[in-house]
């Protein structure tokens, strides 16, 4: 089955499109978003549109879907609004022992509701920024904004958000000598629909050497 997206007489419906595009990219991971609006309510979600941009400097890229609740008054989800009023945040890489809680922080809610109290998590402090990070993530992230990249403002368009990181977390119960241990470290990732993975199962290949 072939879906051809230069049809302008019979274009395929932005919700049809995103069933497509999250139903093959997967897994994704996860960057569980913590920020702090200025008046300094607390904000936690995840967001499944998400990867490293570059390694020299340090960079993440999370893209926002616009909502489809948006408006004047509120354009954007509480992080990117967050972000643009104090430019800084945590991303936590959520265990698979969190998908739960995770999942509770996922909704749309009022911009005036904590989630770290709906979801019966425990803040601490974070070493740079002045956000709120999630005590049980085994990895976070303390970033600052670098850029937000306007893709497309129409419904279900994208807001890329590019984040520095200035300062990474590594819990004892995930670290290596080289950083991170791929076998402690079960993060979770997301499938389509309400389908969620984690890295239980791994297998491990060298690449191949070329010789110039």
């Amino acid at each position: 089955m072939f879906f051809d997206l230069t049809q302008a007489d019979a274009p395929l419906a932005p919700r049809h499109v995103y069933q497509l595009l999250v139903g093959g990219i997967v897994p994704r991971p996860i960057a569980w978003i913590s920020t702090r609006s200025a008046a300094g309510i607390a904000n936690l979600a995840p967001y499944s549109f998400f990867n490293v941009a570059s390694v020299n400097p340090p960079v993440l890229c999370v893209t926002q879907v616009n909502p489809p609740n948006a408006s004047e008054a509120r354009p954007h989800k509480d992080t990117l609004s967050n972000l643009l009023e104090t430019r800084e945040c945590v991303v936590q890489i959520a265990a698979s022992s969190q998908l739960q809680v995770l999942n509770t922080s996922a909704g749309l809610y009022p911009p005036d509701v904590d989630e770290f109290e709906l979801a019966g998590l425990q803040p601490v402090p974070s070493q740079l920024v002045d956000v709120p990070a999630v005590a049980d993530a085994p990895v976070r992230y303390e970033c600052r904004l670098r850029e937000v990249l306007p893709i497309s403002t129409l419904p279900m368009g994208g807001t890329m958000m590019l984040l520095d990181v200035i300062g990474i977390e590594v819990h004892d119960s995930v670290a290596s000598e080289q950083g991170i241990d791929p076998k402690k470290h079960d993060a979770l990732g997301k499938l389509g629909g309400d389908g969620y993975s984690t890295t239980r199962e791994q297998q491990y290949l060298s690449r191949p050497v070329v010789k110039a």
